[in-house]
């Protein structure tokens, strides 16, 4: 299938692939691929070959960098991940006697590291911020493991974590580690049913919560939400017997929390009266570190369960090499600790590694959209991981940045483009109007090596237009560039030296017709923070369209950051896919290739394993350390949902697609595939193709029913902020889909979204809008963890628009 004019243009200058994005590399400087832990890709592969050729030989050289009260014994792991020959199983390091709250704070103050800043916490309003050092930090942790063994916690004993992202939420969580009890964290936004059902499952010994935070500007009262959950749970037959409570004065005060007397008890109270010292419990390996619930549109929430010393050593390791960790940096990740990233990449991992760690209690676009970077030049961060849908967000907060760094691009384009092309006299013996026609003319030039004549001749000129009109200066630069005689600077030679004269020429008259958009792009929400420190960038969450990585690659890390596309889940513990920045030429969108010890594999319907390039379910052959071990009280559950569709392997619930050069390309859950008419499409495809468009800054796909194809395409559309809704708009959206991917994935319909129901983490709940789409209104289900609930009752409304 070849592609239109239209979708090349987009290709060269709005972010999307030029035949495909399987042909696009960005290479890593050679400056950092000198200094990076694996150095180029024949480094890789060793260790990589290694890994997998001897599991037990490589993880067990890595776990011996960590402390130990007893060594492990033999075998270092043992597996079954086939349901056909018995009940799954995935033991490492079995006998193994360690405490991962000890490696985290112990073994780095041991090693001198006591006044390194462990946590920079940035409050939600800015300017209220606190720091602890790594000995700070274990004093705060040995308060409350010294309250909770108090009050009857042993080791084993499940404790629920209801708080936002105040410091102490890693220090509840280190708390329990260091006693071994298992923790539970649940986000706090969770509504009182679900932290009631979780309750329930778990029935833990206390619940530690706060009165309220403040997420932008507004107060949630999380204490109501807790008590509303305790009665709940209480009348199902759970009563827990302590609410441990910190005061969040900054959002609410003590006098105007509700409280049980008897039951609730005010951490700043009694948490610091004890000791700064607290003996570590021992635990074996395989004993649990903690429950993490994942919840699906209907029924029990899963209860993953991680244990000890496998999750230690894979987050650790996965969080040094993904990013390039070095002890000079400071990192940031903007997960709440309520999901797994914040578990492996909040806490454990960077603390693991003795990092410094920025927590954030505030929402990423408050109070504007430069915040986040705003952060980044406070505490000169160095690696950023964050969400493809804050990426998104904020290229829709900044309309100039896509416009801009489309004028940036283009510019790039004719001075490389043109330069390399401008030797054949033959292409300028065309005589010129105005500088309209000179842009048009010099667009063929610069687009021509990509394309072939013919369509670049539309190419540039038909951006031009794109861009002027999207600044309402399109008629004001014409009239201004008409005074400029093309004639006169069209060379009548074909020599190098007249050649270069007017492409040098070209290019400064496409900086003057676009000085407007110049000086406005200093003033954007990116580029006027200086985002210096910067070193490397990362995405989590949702495979991150390749428009969408070329903004964060381009913008935020200005072409000298690579990119961690990782893909993983709550299930696996750690990255199990990713780039290893420095190592090799990225791709936009791809997560590129397999971590040490992991073995991915595309197989079909059937479970065959399909060789080269391919698409289709992705599922792991063999185990890896940071694998749960099974869900809380229900391991049949975890066999059927996780090892049954495909014996032998662990099937991950994605669709993947590896091109020829063996790059893997994510394409969403299997379940967010559409089958219309007999072709498999799946969302993130169209979702891709959607926000190509310049117009749309973010695009959610739900399939629905069709009594013709079977499934149809619904497609939630975010425009760009001030672009107004139109049925011109509405049909070039449909088109841009065509274009890209063929006439079979043109959307049903476009449904105009305001916003998208997100969940603070950033992602998209996709339940929802399949039940607005099948005008399932009944059945929407728990809408409490919304970033803004409101989004639901604005996309109702505007269904039928």
């Amino acid at each position: 299938m070849s592609m239109s004019m239209d979708s090349k243009l987009n290709a060269v200058v709005l972010g999307e692939a030029l035949a495909s994005d399987a042909d696009d590399l960005i290479v890593p400087t050679q400056d950092f691929s000198t200094h990076a832990h694996v150095p180029s890709f024949d480094n890789y592969l060793e260790l990589y070959k290694w890994s997998i050729e001897d599991p037990a030989g490589f993880w067990s050289n890595i776990a011996s960098q960590f402390y130990w009260k007893q060594k492990w014994g033999q075998p270092v792991y043992s597996e079954n991940l086939d349901i056909q020959k018995g009940r799954i199983n995935i033991e490492w390091f079995k006998g193994g006697i360690t405490n991962i709250c000890y490696n985290c704070l112990d073994t780095n103050i041991a090693a001198g590291n006591a006044e390194k800043i462990a946590i920079y916490w940035e409050g939600n309003e800015p300017g209220v911020d606190a720091t602890l050092t790594y000995q700070q930090l274990l004093h705060r942790v040995c308060q409350l493991a010294n309250y909770l063994k108090d009050i009857g916690i042993r080791k084993g004993d499940a404790v629920l974590i209801y708080l936002p992202m105040l410091m102490e939420l890693p220090i509840a969580m280190l708390a329990c580690a260091r006693i071994g009890a298992v923790h539970s964290v649940v986000f706090a936004g969770f509504s009182s049913e679900s932290l009631s059902q979780r309750i329930m499952d778990c029935k833990p010994k206390v619940v530690i919560t706060c009165n309220a935070v403040r997420r932008g500007p507004k107060t949630i009262n999380l204490k109501d939400i807790v008590d509303m959950a305790l009665a709940e749970s209480a009348q199902g037959g759970t009563v827990v017997d302590v609410c441990l409570t910190y005061e969040n004065d900054s959002a609410l005060k003590k006098e105007s929390t509700k409280w049980v007397e008897g039951r609730d008890t005010w951490w700043q109270d009694v948490v610091p009266k004890y000791p700064a010292t607290c003996d570590v419990e021992w635990v074996d390996a395989e004993d649990p570190l903690f429950l993490l619930y994942t919840s699906g549109s209907t029924g029990k929430p899963k209860g993953v369960l991680h244990t000890t010393g496998g999750y230690m050593v894979y987050t650790a390791t996965t969080f040094k090499y993904a990013f390039d960790y070095k002890p000079s940096d400071i990192y940031w990740c903007t997960a709440d600790c309520g999901w797994i990233t914040g578990h492996s990449y909040v806490t454990y991992g960077p603390l693991l590694n003795g990092a410094s760690v920025v927590v954030f209690e505030g929402a990423p676009n408050y109070p504007n959209p430069g915040r986040c970077w705003d952060i980044v030049d406070k505490y000169e961060v160095s690696i950023f991981y964050t969400a493809p849908t804050l990426v998104r967000s904020l290229m829709r907060e900044g309309d100039e940045a896509r416009i801009s760094y489309t004028v940036t691009l283009l510019i790039a384009v004719l001075k490389h483009l043109l330069l390399s092309a401008i030797g054949s006299g033959k292409f300028w013996k065309k005589k010129g109007g105005n500088f309209s026609q000179l842009i048009y003319f010099s667009g063929k030039a610069s687009i021509l090596l990509q394309f072939g004549i013919e369509e670049a001749l539309e190419g540039t000129y038909s951006l031009l237009c794109i861009l002027m009109e999207s600044w309402g200066n399109l008629e004001r630069n014409r009239s201004e560039a008409r005074g400029m005689n093309a004639d006169r600077i069209l060379p009548n030679e074909t020599t190098h030296d007249t050649s270069f004269k007017f492409a040098a020429m070209c290019v400064d008259s496409f900086n003057y017709s676009c000085e407007p958009l110049a000086k406005k792009a200093v003033k954007m929400h990116v580029t006027r923070y200086s985002r210096k420190s910067l070193r490397v960038l990362g995405s989590v969450g949702e495979p991150i369209n390749p428009s969408a990585w070329r903004w964060f690659y381009n913008f935020v890390g200005d072409t000298r950051c690579p990119i961690s596309d990782t893909w993983w889940q709550t299930e696996t513990g750690g990255f199990m896919i990713t780039p290893l920045p420095g190592a090799w030429p990225q791709k936009p969108g791809s997560a590129t290739f397999p971590f040490f010890g992991v073995q991915p594999v595309i197989v079909d319907e059937k479970g065959v394993e399909l060789e080269g390039a391919c698409s289709g379910y992705l599922c792991i052959k063999s185990s890896w350390p940071g694998a749960f071990r099974t869900l809380y009280g229900d391991h049949e559950r975890y066999e059927t949902t996780y090892f049954s569709a495909f014996p032998g392997y662990y099937f991950s619930g994605d669709g993947c697609s590896r091109d020829k050069d063996g790059y893997h390309w994510l394409t969403g859950r299997v379940d967010d595939v559409i089958n219309v008419s007999g072709h498999r499409i799946g969302t993130a495809e169209v979702e891709s193709a959607l926000v190509s468009h310049p117009q749309c800054a973010e695009a959610a796909v739900v399939g629905v029913e069709h009594e013709v194809k079977g499934q149809g395409i619904y497609a939630f559309v975010t425009l760009v902020e001030g672009v107004p809704y139109s049925d011109d708009l509405r049909k070039s959206l449909v088109l841009a889909v065509r274009n890209q991917i063929g006439a079979f994935a043109a959307p049903d319909k476009i449904h105009w979204a305001p916003g998208l129901p997100k969940t603070r983490s950033g992602k998209i709940m996709r339940r929802i809008l399949r039940k607005i789409a099948c005008k399932q209104l009944d059945e929407l289900g728990d809408t409490s963890t919304l970033a803004d609930p409101g989004v639901v009752g604005q996309l109702i409304a505007l269904a039928d628009s």
